[in-house]
């Protein structure tokens, strides 16, 4: 069967009475565009069994190796292969043109001589031997497509002609392909309303947590697939592979725990660095997007790896908590914390419940004056009364680590300044790192999935014969 995760949509078929469904040979090539992202090509076949009753029966659509095996052999510039090539088309009841001398103007053209119906119609025929339904695939695939060959009399490379025109193997083949890959994505949209409907999550940015379905050709295709096994519940981790029960083999080899998706991409002691890394790269995007929608470095500036001992007198408890960064407000005298953090998506009401209890204790100090990110800015001649305070409000930016986003992030984002288009751009960057990251964790993971080898064991002397 074909692999469902490719990344150019949800799961579907090709329709087709007999034979794929072709979009008219002028229709715009998408092969180059959509090659890396094309599902293995399968169609759906109607065929009369006994008694008149028709049926549908799924088969993979394999036309297009036909013909391209074909056309290797008929444009060879090996004679005896140009020869096979003909020599084949002519068993299977197809009687090739043939050219006296193409390169001579004065040589007249002979008439194209198309496949015969009966040639057609035998790849349904039970009683069709391999060899003559392998030509009448390519001889179909070829009418359907208005693709012309034409034999040369010396036994050189057939001639191939698309919608009139001279034409190469490889022009001829795109153009199949991408007519199979279009017809494929039609049959999609007309029979599926939309895209993996079980993949759903409820998120507060749809445009951020479900664009992988939406626009699944802007995602690498193995990010696809891992995310499309996630969200249906059926990833390659022992929890998920292994009967449940008193199995030890549901835990991670690592720790020793449940190895469960929260584990994995969350919690796991072994993929720490894959953690940070993904953790200061989204901070990265999301401050850098934040520092472009301000736009103010007069009057707002930001700074990381600073403890609260640093910035305010807090008890020695608090002294060396660390926000990812603190939102200086010259204007208002204000100091905003900003946390990061991306759990599970199943964890995440709990995780920013977790970070403010955690911090808005100790934002009801006042910050020194002296402090190395405030010392050296002078109040406004209006303002030169008001001291220096938090806010008291911890601003979390929160996103599950498969792309769920809560609304409680789009508040924090749009209070520190952040429009929602603005919004929407930083935490789609946001959406790809994780996308990234989870990727490299997973291939981390499975990375040395072989048994460690068996120690040896002694063995006795040799059986006397």
């Amino acid at each position: 069967m074909c692999d469902p995760w490719r990344p150019c949509g949800p799961p579907g078929v090709a329709p087709s009475a007999h034979v794929p469904t072709w979009l008219p040979a002028g229709a715009p090539r998408a092969a180059d565009r959509h090659r890396r992202f094309a599902f293995p090509l399968f169609v759906a076949r109607k065929l009369h069994r006994r008694g008149g009753v028709e049926q549908l029966r799924i088969g993979p659509a394999i036309h297009i190796p036909c013909l391209e095996g074909f056309l290797a052999a008929a444009v060879s510039a090996n004679p005896q292969l140009v020869q096979a090539a003909i020599v084949l088309a002519r068993l299977a009841g197809w009687k090739l043109a043939v050219w006296n001398d193409p390169d001579d103007p004065t040589s007249p053209r002979p008439r194209y001589r198309p496949s015969p119906p009966s040639l057609l119609r035998k790849p349904e025929k039970e009683t069709t031997d391999a060899t003559t339904r392998a030509i009448a695939l390519a001889a179909r695939a070829m009418a359907e497509a208005d693709i012309t060959i034409i034999a040369r009399a010396d036994r050189g490379p057939c001639l191939l002609e698309l919608g009139g025109k001279r034409a190469t193997k490889a022009a001829v083949l795109a153009q199949i392909t991408s007519a199979a890959h279009m017809a494929m994505q039609q049959f999609v949209r007309d029979h599926y309303s939309q895209s993996l409907p079980h993949a759903h999550v409820r998120t507060a940015l749809p445009s951020v947590s479900h664009r992988w379905i939406e626009e699944p050709a802007k995602q690498h295709a193995e990010h696809f697939r891992l995310r499309a096994r996630v969200r249906l519940g059926i990833a390659n981790i022992n929890a998920y592979r292994q009967p449940r029960g008193a199995n030890s083999r549901r835990n991670c080899a690592h720790c020793g725990t449940l190895e469960t998706l929260a584990h994995m991409f969350a919690g796991c002691d072994r993929f720490r660095s894959h953690y940070r890394r993904r953790h200061d790269d989204s901070a990265e995007v999301v401050l850098a997007g934040l520092t472009t929608a301000l736009d103010d470095t007069a009057r707002h500036s930001i700074h990381r790896e600073r403890s609260l001992g640093a910035v305010a007198t807090v008890p020695d408890q608090a002294s060396l908590l660390r926000p990812d960064a603190f939102l200086i407000d010259r204007t208002a005298r204000s100091v905003t914390a900003i946390e990061f953090t991306f759990p599970d998506d199943a964890n995440l009401e709990r995780k920013v419940r977790d970070k403010r209890d955690k911090y808005e204790l100790w934002l009801t100090h006042t910050p020194r004056p002296d402090a190395p990110i405030l010392a050296g800015i002078a109040p406004l001649p209006t303002h030169a009364s008001r001291p220096w305070h938090f806010t008291r409000r911890l601003r979390v930016v929160a996103v599950g680590a498969w792309g769920t986003v809560p609304q409680s992030t789009v508040d924090d984002l749009n209070a520190l300044g952040l429009n929602l288009d603005q919004t929407v751009a930083a935490l789609g960057k946001v959406d790809d790192i994780l996308s990234t990251a989870n990727y490299g964790i997973y291939r981390q993971r499975h990375a040395n999935t072989a048994a460690a080898p068996r120690p040896a064991v002694p063995r006795g002397p040799p059986a006397t014969p």
